[in-house]
């Protein structure tokens, strides 16, 4: 994660997913984050909520 403080960007914690991380978004308080073939939400805090999409073709 990155955090912008007084105009500079700051290295912040760190995720594990158990899957491949292609894209990350954030909503709310609310993280997205997509593998190859799936969508994902997220907590801010790393706790997965939901898988929202899977494509099973």
């Amino acid at each position: 994660m990155i955090t912008v403080r007084n105009d500079m960007l700051e290295k912040g914690r760190t995720l594990q997913q158990q899957h491949r991380c292609v894209d990350v978004t954030h909503h709310e308080d609310a993280l997205f984050v997509t593998s190859e073939k799936a969508v994902y939400q997220y907590t801010l805090t790393g706790l997965v909520i939901q898988k929202l999409y899977e494509d099973t073709t």
